[in-house]
């Protein structure tokens, strides 16, 4: 992954686990490839769930 070629993204709500909670998720990705190099579900997004 190049420097800019990577993008950060928070995505809103979602039962994304389909265990009946909610989280957020955050996601590094390559937008030209869509290869994607991170993700984790956050109860709630934060500069500190972002920074980690």
């Amino acid at each position: 992954m190049t420097a800019d070629a990577g993008n950060l993204h928070f995505d809103s709500k979602h039962r994304w686990l389909n265990d009946g909670r909610w989280h957020d998720l955050i996601v590094i990705l390559d937008d030209a490839t869509s290869v994607i190099y991170y993700a984790q579900p956050v109860e709630e997004e934060s500069t500190r769930t972002g920074a980690r």
